[in-house]
């Protein structure tokens, strides 16, 4: 244990809400490495990285995000695609699954019982209601039987001006039964001009 940690790190459960792991009282330093693929493992280093010291501490912890995208900055002048690879493993085959963006941020909220990353406003609304831009490809469906689906959005070069500048937060939730069952961590896209 090291004091006065300067960050207060938790990692939440996406389907409970329930705090898996607190790093609040062990760590100085916290930084993420971003996985490429929904089935790779996100990488946290954690610790209080000091060479010099007797008592340098780093480890490293991984948490499995579900949902990863192709890009996290998209120009609007030169379009272009967002491709969202999840994979929420086999125990979750055959499941519906349903895409929720967000331009307010990462709440969180919770759907039913389950904690999801996003913040309520007009975007989440729209999709939650099935109303997805209209270059969308399978934003909703159901998991293949190794849980796994790949989801996406097309921007024409020009189109949607309005969102220079500005970022948007998307998330995967699976059902069961019509039951929220799972949420995925958010991912954050930047549009720039």
């Amino acid at each position: 244990h090291f004091p006065s940690p300067s960050t207060n790190v938790l990692v939440i459960s996406g389907k409970s809400g329930l705090t898996m792991l607190d790093f609040s009282n062990e760590i100085n330093t916290v930084s993420a490495l971003r996985p490429s693929s929904p089935s790779e493992k996100a990488q946290l280093l954690i610790g209080y990285p000091n060479v010099a010291a007797v008592n340098s501490y780093v480890e490293t912890k991984e948490f499995h995000p579900f949902l990863v995208s192709s890009v996290s900055q998209l120009s609007i002048s030169q379009g272009g695609d967002i491709i969202l690879p999840m994979d929420f493993g086999a125990q979750h085959a055959h499941q519906a699954y349903r895409i929720l963006i967000s331009g307010a941020g990462m709440g969180p909220i919770y759907i039913g019982s389950v904690q999801v990353p996003l913040e309520w406003d007009n975007f989440l609304t729209s999709t939650w209601y099935s109303q997805y831009p209209r270059l969308s490809f399978q934003p909703e469906g159901n998991l293949s039987p190794a849980g796994t689906a790949t989801a996406g959005f097309r921007l024409l070069p020009g189109q949607r001006a309005a969102l220079v500048g500005q970022k948007l937060w998307i998330a995967a939730v699976v059902f069961d039964n019509g039951l929220t069952d799972g949420s995925s961590v958010a991912v954050e896209i930047e549009f720039t001009p």
